[in-house]
């Protein structure tokens, strides 16, 4: 149970959205009390969501980078083989 609530509590995804609800509903409550003035705490959960919107992103575009890569390389050596292949086909004929 709690190695759930773990992987559930540290994926990108989940933090994220808790991210993105902080944002909006910091962003509403300074709107609706933009008349008042002052600073309030929605200024300073609006600034954390933001860094932390700004993280996970880099997170996410890492990985995104890391499984182009992956598929690139893939990609390479298929072509590889298959050039090899047609080699030992040539030498064959």
């Amino acid at each position: 149970m709690l190695d759930r609530f773990r992987r559930f509590s540290s994926n990108r995804y989940t933090g994220m959205a808790a991210s993105l609800l902080l944002l909006a509903t910091s962003v509403h409550e300074a709107i609706t009390t933009f008349e008042e003035g002052g600073v309030g705490a929605h200024h300073g959960v609006i600034v954390y969501a933001l860094i932390n919107l700004a993280k996970l992103m880099t997170d996410v575009t890492d990985s995104g980078r890391l499984l182009d890569e992956v598929l690139t390389e893939d990609e390479t050596e298929d072509a590889r083989e298959t050039e090899d292949a047609r080699e030992a086909e040539a030498e064959l004929a």
